[in-house]
């Protein structure tokens, strides 16, 4: 308010309530939604009482983290609740969405294992599409063809999804590449000769 040739500023203070728990509301019984490791992804970022300043930030989060279980629409919201005299709880609210399903698998490359390949991948359509546990299947798979001396196999995953999001199509890349024998010659040594030969842990 101006005072004569000034202004008064007034300012109300508001006491800041410590958050004192993490709670989940809206949709949180949808398969593959778990309480617990959304609630770890939480604390993880910014502690088990996350400032009211880093809402948005961990409701972005939570929504990447239900992304990786299928659920690719999510969406999440969080506000700061009273709870008690003095104390406030930080609920986020769960809009998974659809779930995307997987739609068809194609294998493009020439790989002899190909069959092993489509049977470790675990990819069925219609199951649910969970990106991190697929490529982390197909990177066991290339890391079994390398112990069996295919050391420069390689694999990518691409993923089109369509639908609004609700089925995704899966394309593997296979590329073998050449079977490699390791031979050495000369004085024996002691130890485990692969140690002097990385060719297999790194390909």
């Amino acid at each position: 308010s101006r005072q004569g040739a000034g202004v008064a500023i007034r300012f109300d203070m508001v006491a800041v309530r410590p958050v004192s728990a993490i709670r989940f509301a809206g949709k949180t019984h949808e398969p593959g939604v778990d309480e617990g490791r959304l609630r770890r992804v939480v604390t993880e970022r910014a502690g088990p009482s996350p400032p009211p300043t880093r809402i948005d930030e961990l409701s972005r989060l939570l929504e990447r983290a239900l992304h990786t279980r299928g659920y690719l629409r999510a969406k999440v919201s969080g506000e700061i609740v009273p709870d008690g005299p003095s104390e406030a709880v930080l609920v986020f609210t769960l809009d998974p969405g659809a779930r995307a399903v997987i739609g068809s698998v194609e294998v493009v490359g020439r790989d002899s294992a190909r069959r092993e390949l489509v049977a470790q991948l675990q990819a069925p359509a219609g199951a649910a599409f969970e990106r991190e546990a697929l490529v982390a299947r197909l990177d066991k798979y290339v890391a079994g063809r390398r112990a069996q001396g295919y050391y420069e196999a390689k694999a990518t995953l691409a993923d089109q999804p369509a639908d609004e999001d609700r089925v995704v199509s899966l394309t593997v890349t296979v590329d073998p590449g050449r079977h490699v024998r390791v031979v050495f010659a000369g004085d024996a040594f002691p130890g485990d000769r692969r140690e002097f030969v990385p060719v297999e842990r790194e390909g």
